[in-house]
């Protein structure tokens, strides 16, 4: 139902210390994953740390491994992430020529050249200060960019001829005010286009992150049978 908070409420009603193992790890999983989804990254990764500390140095964390990863992912923490991820594969029931082979694609998928890139919001929101439409051209968006530097630069064109023209009315009302809220509205575009280039890289990353999870785990069950 998407009712995360709710879900994380009535799990925080449960006394995890007194729980036996096999439950902790079944609530813990819940939390973290609850967590994860309503997108309260510094939670899942307080309570994968929490289930960390109480099975440390046990393969029962392998099942919260995947979550790790996709959290530390969408925190830019690559290192950490394809740590985790050779850990994963190196403790999984494959033979070993199909692990050198996942850790290759895990290599290509952490390639410098394939992670998502970043945009600065305030990098973004002052270039469209100082040139409407230069903040979205920085974040990859040219027509629009172009868009917002060509109707700024009309109107800006309309205010000062109707100011020569002593239409100092129509100069204020149609020239000024309509400036004003297209300048306005694009740097604030400008910092929400870069959040959103962020937070659709980080998905498509994230995809592909659990493609090739649901390929090893697929590939770790059909060698267990």
């Amino acid at each position: 139902m998407g009712e995360y908070d709710r879900a994380l409420e009535e799990l925080g009603k449960v006394n995890m210390e007194s729980l036996p193992d096999s439950i902790f790890l079944v609530f813990g999983y819940e939390k973290v994953l609850c967590s994860y989804l309503k997108e309260d990254l510094n939670r899942a990764l307080y309570n994968i740390d929490k289930v960390y500390l109480r099975f440390k140095d046990t393969l029962r964390i392998l099942e919260f491994l995947p979550l790790n990863i996709l959290c530390l992912n969408s925190c830019r923490e690559w290192n950490n992430a394809m740590i985790l991820w050779n850990y994963y594969i190196d403790n999984s029931r494959l033979n070993d020529s199909v692990k050198v082979n996942f850790r290759q694609e895990v290599n290509r998928l952490y390639d410098k050249k394939n992670l998502p890139g970043f945009y600065f919001p305030d990098k973004a929101e002052r270039l469209s200060t100082y040139l409407p439409g230069s903040g979205q051209i920085y974040c990859g968006a040219l027509p629009e960019g172009l868009f917002n530097l060509s109707i700024n630069g009309t109107l800006l064109y309309y205010a000062f001829s109707k100011l020569y023209n002593k239409f100092y009315f129509t100069c204020y009302l149609v020239g000024v005010k309509l400036f004003n809220k297209f300048y306005s509205g694009g740097i604030r575009r400008a910092r929400s286009l870069a959040l959103e280039k962020n937070e659709k890289g980080i998905k498509s990353f994230n995809l592909k992150n659990s493609t090739l999870m649901k390929r090893l785990y697929t590939e770790n069950v059909a060698s267990i049978h």
